[in-house]
């Protein structure tokens, strides 16, 4: 469990790296199949009626489908990330055209599934229009008390972290130790992406 934090950071910078794709260069008009980009979005319990967290149906005509759809459009996301995805094909529908689904993954490319723990982390191999491809893993992490990130940020927004990040991980860890080791926690997402990354496949976790 030990420097799990660091790991996520880590891959969080895989991500950020990866979202640039390929050498990080501004990409030339003739190399744009080479790039593409990401999105993470969590739709709020299936895109349905959230009147609950101020998001009620009788705000969009009926239904959100057609407003998340116009979101990642606006985005011009080729492969996206849901959490609290629909179990009905609404959102692939409203998207239109051109669009696949995998798990909870969509994309513009191609897709085929890989892995699922069934507690929300999923993972899909998008086949890229150069003929390469890469894994894909969509998470949602466990959100009840003694979320994590929630902690870190009160404990910023209180001035109380420690000079040792070391110590603070380790008191993070700790504090998270039941969620983290849970099937959604911070844990089983390291230990499902490890089989990909000793594999030397590219790897974007959402």
């Amino acid at each position: 469990m030990n420097q799990i934090l660091l790991h996520i950071f880590y891959y969080i910078a895989v991500f950020a790296l990866l979202f640039q794709c390929t050498s990080g260069e501004k990409p030339k008009q003739n190399d744009t199949l080479n790039h593409f980009s990401v999105l993470t979005f969590n739709i709020l319990q299936g895109g349905h009626d959230a009147t609950n967290v101020g998001f009620p149906n009788s705000r969009f005509n009926g239904s959100r489908f057609d407003d998340l759809a116009g979101v990642i459009k606006k985005t011009n996301a080729d492969i996206i990330g849901v959490q609290e995805d629909t179990n009905t094909g609404s959102l692939l529908i409203a998207l239109g055209s051109g669009w696949n689904r995998c798990y909870n993954i969509y994309s513009k490319f191609e897709l085929a599934p890989l892995e699922t723990n069934g507690k929300l982390l999923n993972a899909c191999r998008v086949f890229l229009p150069n003929g390469d491809s890469l894994v894909f893993v969509n998470c949602h992490w466990d959100p009840s008390g003694g979320y994590g990130p929630e902690i870190i940020k009160q404990r910023m927004l209180a001035r109380d972290i420690p000079s040792d990040l070391k110590l603070f991980e380790k008191e993070i860890l700790e504090a998270t130790k039941q969620i983290s080791d849970g099937p959604r926690g911070y844990k089983a997402t390291i230990d499902f992406l490890q089989p990909y990354l000793k594999a030397n496949e590219k790897v974007i976790l959402a």
